[in-house]
């Protein structure tokens, strides 16, 4: 009955191109009570003349509407999370902030696809996959896969591999941060908690 219970968490990169991250979603196959985490780049909208590439190009927020809409066609009980992360920020509170979103819908299974975006987008979820194999035993989560996509707006990348799989790059051994025990993790854990709590004060 436990096993019933564990839903699906996907993690999918969006940037300014709707395909790729569809694609991402379609291999995934969420369903109803699952939940999709959808990582975009701040700034949530750009000056026009950013926007080249033939018209496929969106503006961020317009893309995420768009995968708004798809998702909910696919299954409207699917749960749909926006996070929007800040380069400003730093990678490692970036991949704070995704971890600490993912641990709060355990116990679950993720998948995690880096579809679209600036790189630095797939680097966070790379870093995001290794953070959760690491502590994944202690916090109820288990990394089913890991995927990246060639670029959907190259015409030579769709000229070379025309079909969508042919695009799609497994990641099969995803490697730890490091081999913690749990009396390890709780002590992180509790290290972690108190700087929290004195940057409150």
């Amino acid at each position: 009955m436990e096993k019933l219970s564990v839903k699906k968490c996907v993690v999918v990169s969006v940037g300014l191109y709707p395909g790729n991250a569809k694609h991402a979603l379609a291999r995934a196959g969420p369903v109803g009570g699952d939940v999709v985490f959808l990582v975009n780049s701040e700034p949530r909208t750009v000056p026009e003349e950013v926007l080249r590439g033939g018209g496929r190009r969106r503006q961020p927020m317009d893309t995420m509407e768009a995968i708004h809409s798809f998702i909910n066609e696919l299954d409207s009980e699917i749960n749909i999370v926006d996070v929007w992360l800040d380069p400003r920020d730093g990678l490692v509170t970036s991949v704070a902030k995704l971890r600490s979103l993912i641990e709060g819908y355990a116990p679950c299974r993720v998948i995690i696809g880096m579809a679209g975006g600036f790189r630095w987008l797939s680097t966070a979820l790379m870093f995001l996959a290794l953070a959760l194999v690491s502590v994944g035993p202690y916090v109820g989560i288990t990394v089913d896969s890991v995927f990246a996509m060639l670029e959907e707006e190259s015409p030579s990348v769709r000229a070379l591999f025309r079909s969508v799989e042919e695009r799609v790059i497994p990641w099969p051994v995803i490697p730890r941060l490091a081999d913690l025990a749990f009396d390890e993790y709780r002590v992180i854990r509790l290290i972690g908690l108190v700087g929290i709590g004195l940057r409150t004060y």
